[in-house]
């Protein structure tokens, strides 16, 4: 007896691509038509050989051709030139939590269990077969790039049926080089690139974390869930799949503004990057903005997110602060200002007063205490002022509370 369930699905993926290819066969672009078009020929003359065949074959013939063709459709799907997604804001709204933020973190506060090899982050345990000590900047990137990808397509309440089998991505491999700064126009500089990304997404595959987070007022545990499910770079094309625990997770979360500046930090600079993720999940959350906190973070609290030296630390190293801290700290900044990350930052005290130029400077006659007690006071490009974000979160909270309350009424009128 043939397997005509495997019939079915490939019946139910020829109908759906059918339909993909004739929308870029219809589109305003002729090169991509043209390219369509003849995939569209070629794959509708091996079908029908098939479908034709089908009456004359055994079982196992049947299984061999049909696992070919499942082959051959999920490659033409994934070489589909309407199919891959760029995220080409300077700006992405991304879905962001605990497990997400402790990506940026593993190679900066990580703390190893030496019996266990788990990497502890904030209440966030990572694990991994070689050590998740090995993920680093890369593989946050990437991840932070296709969660960008995965939030575009799913933020607008997308069903938890949808999510079932879990969720394929196809990313541009143009653009997210692009992204990092990494001209890959020679075929080495290309082929390298590929590696790389291979390199960081199998680590990410590999890699799956345990964590107790409180969304949405309730607290929920997750454990042993994957960062990533299946990948693939082929061509200019980087597909991931997010499992569907992974995928349930994220649809929960709240979304913030990620900005692609940050891809194009070095893979090396973990410092950097823990900094720059930290000052835009500030920067981009609705409550800060509307208590005017969002431009000023203090500096005790930035440097939790790095590897500097603690003052126990320095003290028992005979480490002088400023050398150890407060200068590799500014070059962090820095670094994100160069980067287009940071539009402007200055020093200022608790109460938001800018430091002076002679204020500034004296620092490094002060202790560490005072230094860490100061704050950052900065702008981030690509942003609106903060008056016109705070105007348009308090409208869109105006509006949602304003449907709640019609919906209650409805439902107590209905009740009578």
């Amino acid at each position: 007896m043939q397997d005509y369930e495997k019939l079915e699905i490939i019946h139910s993926k020829l109908s759906l691509l059918g339909e993909k290819i004739q929308q870029v066969i219809n589109g305003k672009n002729k090169k991509l038509s043209a390219i369509a078009e003849d995939l569209f020929l070629k794959f509708t003359i091996f079908t029908n050989a098939f479908f034709d065949n089908l009456g004359n074959l055994n079982d196992k013939d049947f299984d061999i051709l049909a696992n070919k063709i499942l082959k051959k459709l999920n490659s033409l799907d994934a070489d589909n030139p309407d199919n891959t997604i760029k995220i080409i804001s300077a700006l992405s709204p991304s879905y962001n939590g605990d497990a997400i933020e402790a990506l940026a973190q593993v190679k900066t506060i990580g703390e190893v269990d030496p019996l266990s090899g788990i990497t502890k982050i904030k209440g966030v345990n990572i694990f991994s077969p070689k050590g998740a000590a090995n993920i680093g900047v890369g593989a946050a990137k990437i991840f932070r790039y296709a969660l960008a990808a995965f939030t575009k397509i799913t933020h607008q309440n997308t069903p938890s049926d949808k999510l079932k089998d879990g969720v394929r991505l196809f990313l541009d491999l143009n653009d997210y080089a692009q992204a990092n700064g990494v001209d890959i126009t020679s075929d080495t500089a290309r082929r390298n690139f590929r590696r790389k990304i291979r390199n960081d997404l199998e680590k990410l595959r590999q890699a799956g974390a345990t964590w107790t987070e409180k969304i949405k007022g309730k607290e929920t545990r997750y454990a042993g869930i994957n960062y990533i499910g299946k990948y693939e770079v082929k061509g200019d094309t980087i597909m991931i799949e997010f499992t569907v625990s992974m995928a349930e997770y994220l649809v929960s979360l709240p979304i913030v503004n990620y900005p692609r500046a940050l891809y194009s930090l070095k893979d090396n600079d973990y410092n950097t990057f823990a900094i720059g993720e930290a000052l835009a999940i500030h920067y981009g959350i609705d409550n800060n903005v509307l208590r005017g906190t969002e431009c000023k973070l203090k500096i005790d609290t930035l440097l939790k997110y790095t590897s500097f030296p603690s003052l126990e630390e320095l003290r028992a190293n005979r480490w002088y602060w400023v050398n150890y801290v407060k200068t590799p700290f500014e070059q962090c900044l820095d670094r994100l200002y160069q980067s287009g990350f940071l539009k402007d930052y200055c020093y200022c005290f608790a109460g938001g007063q800018e430091l002076t130029d002679d204020e500034a400077r004296a620092i490094i006659d002060k202790d560490y205490g005072y230094f860490v007690s100061l704050l950052i006071k900065y702008e981030l490009n690509d942003y609106e002022d903060s008056l016109t974000r705070a105007k348009a979160i308090a409208k869109k909270r105006a509006e949602k509370m304003k449907k709640l309350t019609e919906a209650k009424k409805r439902k107590k009128s209905g009740n009578h």
